[in-house]
């Protein structure tokens, strides 16, 4: 492989790994609660674990430090041993309420993925050689549920791909979130 494909290579595969979905935030809500810099998210995750509504298979077995540090494991490149794909994600709905209750560093998260998703159609854009004309785009998963994301998505993609046109999605979010799975995306 030539220096020129091999960067083209390297762009690819940090595309495919700079996401913005509940995955993503899942992971980052990992560390805010690891360093027990929000609260609220705090709170809520307890909550939630102990009402057996969040990750119900590791209930009773592991307490939520154990899911905490191996969810963290991906950050190490390591696979984790407890949870699955789902597990992690399974945060999001709870960084999205925390961060409407007041959670500072839940909405950070929430701001952060929104970038996220923006600058990664940006590069897709660039990679089609149609960045700075008009096209559609169209952002699905369950995470767009999130007004935080939603309008960190639109200032921050006007403000890079000034001719982007927003469409409404074709499908709910659910959808997107199988279509994701089915065609093994991530």
């Amino acid at each position: 492989m030539n220096g020129k494909e091999k960067s083209s290579y390297e762009n690819i595969e940090r595309a495919r790994l700079l996401r913005g979905g509940g995955f993503h935030i899942g992971l980052y809500a990992a560390k805010v609660l690891k360093a027990k810099q929000d609260k609220i998210l705090d709170q809520l995750v307890r909550n939630e674990f102990a009402s057996k509504k969040l990750w119900p298979n590791l209930h009773g077995s592991f307490i939520i430090e154990d899911v905490v540090d191996d969810i963290l494991l991906c950050f190490e490149g390591k696979k984790m041993k407890l949870c699955q794909r789902q597990d992690v994600a399974a945060l999001a709905r709870l960084v999205d309420l925390a961060a409407k209750k007041g959670g500072r560093w839940s909405k950070r998260v929430l701001e952060s993925s929104g970038r996220q998703v923006s600058v990664n159609i940006q590069f897709v854009a660039h990679h089609l050689g149609i960045s700075g004309k008009p096209f559609p785009v169209s952002v699905f998963g369950s995470v767009i549920k999130s007004r935080v994301v939603k309008h960190e998505v639109k200032s921050k993609l006007f403000a890079i791909e000034q001719f982007v046109k927003i469409q409404n999605q074709l499908y709910p979010p659910e959808v997107g979130a199988l279509m994701i799975a089915i065609k093994d995306l991530y």
